[in-house]
């Protein structure tokens, strides 16, 4: 991290906190003077104390931000909260006179918490190596999710998400298993083509490709689901045509449904119910062609097509597989706002088909009170549904996330059960909010990553968040890292995005 004399420090926070002295009140001043005393005297964590004290009285205040950043800025490992109050700073006083300066200080803070989540990648990356490989004479279904063609690929697409295609395909290439080492190969170029290097991902799909179709299957759905339509449908077509072409086709027109471009869905999935027929019907097949039905069903009812969904169903020979495409139908009407008609579909359903479609009627609706203004009562009856509760409430995050109400969704998220990974579902999806915002975050945003993400401390100091890692297993320990970094890299990729966002705003005249 850069440094600077102490009393550059100082001096730089008397001249904010001097000429915007009389804006303060009494309380925030006496607690802004203290923190400055701390900082003359290079108790920089003291001086964050102050001003975050001072803040409980003129919160968004822009000397006690910009002196926030500084003070954090000056302590090891808080380097991503010290972005994050620069960041509020320049919100709240876009033409600030030190704008460039405090660019130029949020960018080297960057660089430092890069190195320092690179050491911790490779912490991961160790972690993955120490995972035994399955006895082969276990039945696979009883070896667990965590072997160690498993962890090397998480620890890879965690290398390749920061841009390091080469330490990410240097694992890949350690995995004897070939089908893993594929499977491995594709996430890599599909974190990469998410990071931006596309080139780096053509040659990590060229890679996955060169096994068998196994990998490629897998590859077409993976690139499917991350939105690279033109690749999945490249992908798709070094298939030889079966029940693996069908699930893909059908995963590729879910994805373009997602994307809003239902012509094209629809067109390729009327390319599947003409090829469907002609699929073998013996006993070997049988199960893949009804659940090739199956998907389509599920496929069309996404796309509006419902007439063509239960047409589909009628294939189907299997009574869940048929719930499938029924709640696909429910689901699609509750997104069409009818929601007494998905009421009547979800009432023909049974077990946790009708448990699943009821609880997504609930949220509809909640999400609709929200909409009409009465957010408050909207999250007051989340929290009391006896069943669902997290759901809806992971839901109601989301619309305020959408809305570009960044702070509300994180409060929300504060509601959900802590045990589990409800709020890491719930800041997956708002972070996918944000990150596909295209106007610069508020002051509110960049305080409520401090007040609710980065206040953790394990954000702050990695070597002590590892040391308090489980260390049960290897397995265990590997799995706790893997989340843990995971996390970080999710952070940092939303501060990235803000950081980019606001200094494209600063750059209009």
């Amino acid at each position: 991290m850069p440094t600077y004399p102490i009393r550059l420090i100082a001096v730089v926070v008397l001249l904010v906190a001097g000429a915007l002295r009389a804006e303060l009140p009494p309380d925030a001043q006496s607690a802004m003077e203290k923190g400055v005393q701390a900082a003359q005297q290079q108790d920089f964590p003291l001086a964050a104390k102050f001003f975050a004290e001072a803040r409980e009285f003129a919160p968004e205040a822009p000397e006690l931000l910009y002196n926030l950043g500084l003070a954090e800025s000056k302590i090891p490992g808080r380097e991503l909260r010290a972005i994050a109050w620069f960041g509020a700073y320049l919100a709240a006083n876009p033409r600030a006179p030190n704008l460039a300066a405090v660019k130029k200080q949020m960018n080297a803070l960057d660089v430092t918490n890069q190195v320092n989540v690179a050491r911790l990648l490779k912490a991961v990356a160790e972690a993955a190596n120490l995972v035994p490989e399955p006895d082969r004479s276990i039945p696979s279904g009883l070896i667990g999710s965590y072997t160690q063609g498993s962890t090397l690929q998480q620890a890879a697409v965690l290398l390749a998400r920061t841009g390091n295609a080469t330490d990410a395909l240097r694992l890949a290439a350690g995995i004897k298993d070939s089908y893993w080492r594929s499977r491995v190969q594709g996430n890599i170029g599909l974190a990469l083509s998410k990071a931006g290097d596309t080139r780096g991902a053509g040659k990590c799909y060229s890679l996955a490709m060169k096994t068998d179709s196994g990998p490629s299957y897998d590859l077409a759905q993976a690139q499917a689901r991350a939105g690279e339509i033109a690749a999945a449908l490249k992908t798709a077509d070094t298939l030889p045509w079966g029940w693996k072409s069908n699930y893909t086709n059908c995963a590729i027109a879910k994805a373009m449904i997602t994307q809003g471009d239902l012509p094209a869905a629809r067109k390729l999935l009327a390319r599947v119910e003409r090829e469907l027929p002609a699929m073998a019907d013996d006993k070997g097949e049988d199960t893949y062609k009804s659940d090739n039905y199956r998907d389509l069903g599920v496929a069309l009812a996404q796309a509006g097509e419902i007439a063509r969904a239960r047409q589909a169903s009628d294939h189907v020979k299997v009574d869940s597989w048929k719930e499938d495409i029924l709640a696909a139908i429910a689901s699609t009407q509750v997104d069409g706002g009818d929601i007494a008609t998905a009421q009547k579909t979800v009432e023909q359903l049974t077990g946790y088909h009708k448990e699943n479609a009821q609880s997504y009627v609930v949220v509809a609706q909640l999400r609709l009170r929200a909409k009409s203004g009465d957010l408050a009562g909207a999250v007051q009856a989340a929290g009391q549904l006896a069943k669902g509760k997290e759901d809806a409430l992971i839901a109601l995050a989301k619309f305020l996330a959408s809305s570009g109400d960044f702070a509300g969704a994180l409060k929300i998220v504060a509601l959900l059960d802590e045990r589990y990974h409800y709020r890491r579902w719930a800041r997956a999806g708002i972070f996918t909010a944000q990150n596909q915002r295209q106007s610069a975050s508020s002051t509110q945003d960049w305080i409520a990553l401090n007040s609710d993400l980065l206040d953790d401390p394990k954000y702050s100091d990695f070597p002590a968040a590892l040391a308090n890692l489980p260390k049960n297993s290897a397995k265990e320990t590997f799995a706790a890292m893997h989340d843990f970094a995971e996390s970080v890299l999710d952070l940092r990729e939303l501060l990235t995005r803000m950081m980019k966002l606001q200094s494209q705003s600063q750059s209009k005249p």
